[in-house]
């Protein structure tokens, strides 16, 4: 839970996660008095977790394997950014990650709330 927008327009968030043993989370926004907010973050999809430059093939072999996608999200410390990290290593074999690894990003994906609503950072 943490306190999100500006001085002047505050609101909580609120990120519910599950694990077994894969962790998948969601968010939620609420006012200060606790009712809930209509505000959704992006909704991220297996290439949002791809390398750049991917073959077609390496891309097809991603997807199948992020396919269901798990995504942990969690609140930057010292920011109000919510960062987003894929838990394939959790579910899948070792020899379907190490197939995998390469595949992905590096970083984990930053979302950002800018101007009224939450944006994936480029």
């Amino acid at each position: 839970m943490q306190i999100l927008g500006t001085n002047a327009n505050p609101f909580i968030g609120v990120i519910f996660t599950v694990c077994a043993p894969a962790c998948y989370s969601t968010v939620s926004f609420y006012s200060l008095d606790w009712k809930p907010i209509e505000m959704q973050i992006p909704t991220l999809s297996a290439s949002d977790f791809y390398a750049n430059g991917l073959s077609e093939e390496d891309q097809a072999t991603a997807n199948r394997l992020l396919t269901p996608l798990f995504v942990r999200y969690s609140f930057q410390p010292g920011t109000t950014d919510i960062s987003a990290n894929c838990n394939a290593e959790s579910f899948l074999s070792e020899a379907d990650f190490k197939q995998l690894k390469p595949l992905l990003k590096n970083e984990v994906i930053r979302i950002v709330y800018q101007d009224g609503s939450w944006k994936i950072q480029k």
